[in-house]
């Protein structure tokens, strides 16, 4: 996988970026993010952009594979509890 930044460790991968999130706009999310979803071997992590957008960044193993503005199906995840990966 290609590697285009290291935001703690993690890897950013080149398709992770393809959405035009800033490497910086996700490591914000990364180290502050409002929710954490488990999703099987996956993280969905849900924070606020640079620019105060709230921004989805999906972590598998030790890869960002996605980011993008967060889209409307995972809405839901800011009202229910932190841990609650059932949605």
């Amino acid at each position: 996988m290609s590697c285009a930044d290291r935001a703690g460790g993690v890897e950013i991968s080149a398709g992770a970026l393809k959405h035009g999130i800033p490497a910086e706009a996700i490591r914000g999310v990364l180290a502050e993010p409002l929710r954490q979803v488990p999703q099987g071997e996956r993280v969905l992590y849900i924070g606020l952009g640079e620019d105060r957008n709230l921004l989805e960044i999906v972590v598998e193993g030790r890869s960002v594979i996605h980011a993008m503005r967060l889209r409307p199906k995972n809405y839901a995840y800011l009202t229910s509890s932190p841990t609650d990966s059932t949605r």
